[in-house]
């Protein structure tokens, strides 16, 4: 089918229509870059259109912004994107600076030994956190059971 230069918008409107909203943990490969950075590389690299982030306080308080082009990345990082589909999305969680850097189609992004390794740490990482908050929780009610009872 011959698509006419009158009827490229139609095209555009169509892809774009079947765009969604898709949300993934950003790469440990991402930690400390600009929004500005990643989402270049999302964009010019995974295919991937970035336009939102959210971060997690020590405290467990999510912060969500809007394109906040100098903010950097922290780890457990998530990205807001309008893709396809969340198969897409998966590259944004599978990029690995050394062993994707050379990598030109974005669909041959898949997980590698890096970021198979990578993951472990962050899931690692947050189950330290709840432990951590867990236990904080736990003080707090010990204390307060005890100044309750006059001790």
């Amino acid at each position: 089918m011959d698509v006419t230069d009158s009827d490229l918008w139609k095209t555009y409107y169509i892809e774009g229509a079947n765009l969604e909203l898709y949300t993934e943990t950003l790469s440990v490969s991402f930690k400390d870059m600009t929004f500005q950075q990643v989402a270049e590389i999302c964009f010019g690299k995974l295919g991937l259109l970035l336009i939102a982030i959210e971060t997690i306080k020590p405290d467990g308080e999510k912060i969500f912004a809007i394109n906040p082009l100098d903010k950097s990345i922290e780890q457990r990082t998530r990205g807001y994107f309008i893709a396809g589909s969340a198969t897409e999305v998966k590259r944004a969680f599978f990029y690995c600076v050394t062993c994707h850097a050379d990598v030109k189609i974005p669909e041959l992004i898949k997980e590698c030994d890096c970021s198979r390794a990578q993951r472990l740490d962050v899931h690692l990482s947050a189950l330290v956190n709840h432990a951590v908050i867990m236990t904080q929780h736990f003080c707090r009610s010990h204390q307060k059971a005890n100044i309750e009872m006059g001790r």
